[in-house]
């Protein structure tokens, strides 16, 4: 993934750049050397690589100096204070001269020309570069842009602490950087050429005694060099209390000669599978019964999922033996709400909600169900109704957050609502159920608790040192407990958060101007190792920051997300703007993984349906690694290290709106990230382009254009680039009503909500097609009952309307326009539904000729519908293909294994002289339910948008609905060309 110029400071992979032109492409190193304007493109370098910024803040001044940062001992410590300890250091003139004789260093990619095989090698300092025969780790050289180059930093890093393992406790000092030249002047570890810029990246680390040091960015010009350390305080002092390494008291005489374990460069998760948990009670989930899949668990071979379904009162079981094809293992009946869920050796616990909505007496109980017979074994009485429950790693105690949760119907929710709530340790460190005991840990009258009365315990998670973290969401408090002692060992205040930058108006419109001060309210809580611990500030009573916080144990922020979760959400198109005066995107859960060498933090977004994966080997700056799409609402989140493999549960279950609850399988493999397919660029302030809800789809000179409907006002056609994966959103054009076209067409209809001041309209757009000077474009209107009329409209590039037809007068309000296919002088237009009465002829196709501006009409007759949910059958959009041929685009309204009829036919109207109202032939072309399949997700109902490229390759993309009601997964995808 390549990345824009302006960097967020928890992006690993940030967007590329957006102007659209050749900038944003790859260039190869210069032939010459790099004197020229060398001086000026290190000016752009120091601007590019401004990481500690927020993301909301300007780039840096040409004057201002900025670093990548190293972990730092004080993990409080701010960028700005970390800036001040940074210290020029002499660079090496000499290219053979890379630090004390009898040190070993490991080189890294080494270019020549536009590329080249690399290197990770050792050699001693004092001599040559390392050769490719001194290697032990080979990579192929890349040129990229310049953001790109610090993710390759980060991803060599990892590869480097595993070298520093191979030479055990040695005292090394270790660099890793990239050679740029074609002879020994003009070559320099920490020199290459990226892009057009000079990007001069190395990390130095020292070995041995606890000993750290940070990462280098350094410049080199002719005779000059320089090198900005970060984190040079970090670095262990001498006797005299210098700053220079600890000299080595033995070095390592020969290298090492096995290749190390090391992390790929491009590791990702990719999504295998996903199962509608439906299917326990249908083979093809042909039921209406409700399910919902919300903690997930899994056994310790790995091989089994375990899901609470409070709608059923069970628990369900998953095979995943094999991940790509998970199998129903059935349910087992709990006695009440399960709320959460954990494995014990050869046991399922489970936490039981017996409450039944008597919040005045809540009760509960802990149900442990022998996995191989899959019966309850033993309960014991929790003595209140629990929420979260967690099984230490040593698998000797079980936390119970046991929350006795409000009446959100009694005094508007608000708190304190008795009875309170506590916290059990269960000892479950024998082997036998039945001999596993019980402590009541109270959570009352604790500091910092804003209801101290009432602490409503929300989630908790234990640490390798038996210690517990626990939530308590509605106070806006955190409770550590000692699971051994079973006491109180701190509680303190989750504290306030001051985000800007994000949406906090539900107008329709996408804006990422606003700010809240919220109190961050988390709800899931996670350790990361045993010192500091993530929460997902989702917010209830009076917050919600919209992001996470990492917290060390004396309730210190050591990182808090900012707005780089909601940006991010906008940013792959899974915003819900109707969410805005609420918690935005919501984040729920945190889940803390290591996979190998990476250390991952997984965070779930409920109302953006996103997984966001963090790497945190550096929890003072958490990089994002990726998003992954989920089903609708995510919550529950189990990962599988010894399988790669991640696991998902998104509980929202509706068949009526097209929801299933599902539980979605990912996998880490070596290779590059699938989702998300699209992506905005940046506009002219420097944010993402805000977009969702696309519906039409049109190719033209290398782009792909496309519409978004009436989830949001002020209407925009969207200029997709195509030349890099994921496809770029460059630009969103807004539409405007400048000459008054609109105003006059619709003058004497109603629709006079469709006008705003500022000339910008409030459009249905279902469809586009480019043309050359410009765009014709559809709006569906509103038919039933008429409130606006459908429209087909010519905008320029500039998006000003240029001409406005409507229907003839006897047929507006009958049925609006879906698709459009540009023809010559002929435009083809589909209405989606047949019109009133003519339900058993077929839909009407529109042909309006632009010469003589009438319209003639002609039937088209959809599949009869065959879903097992029954339904509709519509058309969706079209494609010209020349000579009155089209492509048509039919689907039905499912989703998920109710979907049957996703398909393209092909239509011919010859030269247009058919009789009015005459029915067309059709052949089929394509099903496109295994093109949907391919994701291994569950099949989209809205695909709504058809195109041919150049080459004669057919795309599609999906409408996500706004993400209201919707997981909102967005698909643009080539398909390939018809045979």
């Amino acid at each position: 993934m390549k990345g824009d110029i302006t960097k967020h400071d928890d992006e690993e992979n940030p967007p590329t750049s957006t102007d659209g032109n050749d900038s944003s492409k790859p260039h190869p190193p210069a032939s010459d050397s790099m004197e020229d304007n060398v001086k000026e493109r290190e000016k752009k370098l120091r601007m590019a690589l401004a990481v500690d910024r927020a993301p909301s803040q300007e780039a840096p001044s040409e004057t201002q100096e900025t670093a990548s940062a190293s972990a730092s001992s004080d993990p409080m410590e701010t960028a700005k204070e970390r800036e001040k300890k940074l210290r020029l250091a002499p660079a090496f003139e000499d290219p053979t001269d890379h630090g004390p004789e009898g040190k070993i260093a490991v080189g890294g990619m080494k270019t020549s020309g536009d590329a080249g095989k690399g290197v990770i090698g050792a050699h001693r300092f004092g001599k040559s570069p390392p050769s490719k025969e001194k290697s032990i780790l080979e990579l192929e050289a890349q040129i990229v842009e310049p953001d790109e180059a610090e993710e390759m930093v980060t991803d060599l890093q990892l590869q480097v602490e595993t070298l520093q393992r191979q030479v055990e406790k040695q005292q090394v000092a270790v660099v890793v950087g990239t050679e740029y030249g074609d002879d020994e002047e003009d070559s320099g570890w920490a020199t290459c050429l990226y892009n057009r810029y000079v990007i001069c990246l190395a990390i130095l680390l020292v070995v041995g005694a606890g000993t750290a040091a940070g990462v280098v960015l350094a410049s080199k010009s002719n005779d000059e060099s320089s090198a900005l350390i970060a984190g040079a305080s970090d670095m262990p002092t001498t006797p005299t209390g210098s700053t220079e390494p600890i000299s080595p008291t033995s070095t390592p005489s020969t290298v090492p000669t096995s290749a190390p374990t090391i992390p790929m460069p491009f590791q990702y998760f990719n999504r295998l599978s996903t199962a509608s948990v439906c299917l326990q009670f249908d083979a093809t989930c042909n039921t209406d019964i409700e399910t919902s899949a919300e903690i997930v668990t899994a056994t310790q071979d790995g091989n089994t999922i375990v899901y609470t379904d409070v709608p059923q009162e069970s628990i369900g079981f998953m095979d995943i033996t094999n991940p790509s094809t998970p199998i129903m293992g059935g349910l087992v009946a709990v006695g009440g709400a399960a709320t959460s869920v954990a494995i014990k050796d050869k046991y399922v616990v489970v936490g039981v909600s017996t409450t039944n909505g008597n919040f005045t007496y809540p009760s509960g109980n802990i149900a442990v169900v022998d996995i191989d017979s899959k019966t309850i074994i033993h309960t014991m009485d929790l003595g209140g109704q629990p929420d979260s429950l967690s099984i230490s790693p040593d698998k000797n105690n079980i936390a119970v957050a046991i929350e006795n949760e409000r009446n959100e119907d009694l005094s508007d929710g608000l708190i304190p609502q008795l009875p309170a709530g506590f916290l059990q340790i269960i000892n479950c460190a024998p082997d036998d159920p039945t001999q596993w005991t019980m402590a009541k840990v109270e959570l009352t009258g604790l500091r910092d608790v804003a209801y101290p009365s009432d602490p409503e315990p929300e989630f908790v998670d234990i640490n390798a040192d038996n210690i517990a973290v626990i939530s308590l969401q509605e106070n806006n408090a955190l409770v550590i407990v000692d699971l051994v002692e079973a006491k109180v060992v701190k509680s303190f205040s989750a504290g306030i958060a001051s985000v800007s930058g994000v949406d906090v108006d539900e107008e329709d419109i996408i804006t990422q101007d606003g700010s809240v001060t919220v109190p961050r309210e988390p709800d899931g809580v996670t350790w990361i190792g045993t010192e500091y611990f993530a929460t997902a500030d989702e917010g209830d009573l009076n917050g919600g920051s919209r992001g996470f916080s990492i917290f060390d144990q004396e309730g210190n922020i050591v990182y808090e997300n900012g707005n780089g979760m909601e940006e991010w959400a906008i940013r792959v198109g899974h915003y819900a703007d109707h969410r805005s005066e609420n918690k935005g995107n919501e984040p729920e859960t945190v889940h803390y993984a290591e996979f190998d060498e990476w250390k991952f933090l997984f965070v779930s977004s409920e109302r953006s349906g996103l997984i966001y994966v963090y790497n945190v080997a550096d929890v003072t700056r958490p990089r994002l690694r990726q998003v992954l799409p989920t089903g609708v609402e995510p919550e529950g989140i189990y990962a599988i290290p010894s399988r790669n493999l991640l696991v998902v549960a998104s509980p929202e279950d509706n068949r009526d709106d097209k929801i299933r609850s599902s539980v979605t399988i990912y996998e880490l493999q070596e290779a590059g990230p699938v989702y998300p397919s699209i992506i905005a660029g940046n506009d002219a302030t420097g944010k993402p382009i805000p977009f969702s809800a696309l519906s039409g789809l049109s190719f033209k000179d290398g782009f792909m254009y496309s519409v978004e409907d009436d989830n949001y006002k002020k209407s925009r056609i969207f200029e997709i680039d195509l030349s890099s994966y994921p496809y770029k959103i460059t630009k969103g054009i807004r539409i405007k009503d400048t000459a008054g076209k609109l105003g006059a067409a619709i003058s004497d209809l109603a629709g006079s909500q469709l006008l705003n001041n500022d000339m910008t309209v409030n459009l249905d757009l279902e469809g586009i097609d480019a043309v050359n000077d410009g765009f014709w474009v559809v709006s569906d209107g509103v038919a039933r009952p008429f409130e606006t009329p459908s429209l087909l409209l010519k905008v320029n590039f500039d998006g000003e309307i240029q001409e406005v037809a409507t229907l003839p007068q006897a047929l507006n309000g009958i049925q609006g326009l879906e698709g459009i296919a540009v023809d010559g002088d002929n435009i083809v237009v589909a209405f989606q539904r047949p019109w009133t009465g003519e339900e058993t002829i077929g839909n009407r196709l529109g042909i309006y000729n632009v010469v003589t501006s009438t319209w003639k009409f002609v039937y088209y007759a959809c599949e009869a519908p065959s879903s097992q949910n029954a339904g509709w059958v519509g058309l969706a959009d079209m494609e010209a293909l020349g000579n009155g041929r089209f492509y048509v685009l039919e689907r039905d309204n499912q989703s998920g294994l109710d979907a049957s009829i996703k398909r393209i036919y092909e239509i011919d109207l010859g030269d247009y002289s058919l009789a009015d109202l005459n029915v067309v032939n059709k052949t089929l072309v394509r099903d496109l339910l295994p093109d949907l399949l391919s994701s291994n997700g569950l099949v989209m109902e809205k695909i709504e948008g058809l195109a041919v490229d150049d080459e004669g390759n057919v795309w599609i993309n999906n409408d996500n609905d706004g993400v209201n009601g919707n997981s909102g997964e967005n698909l643009l995808k080539n398909i390939g060309a018809m045979q």
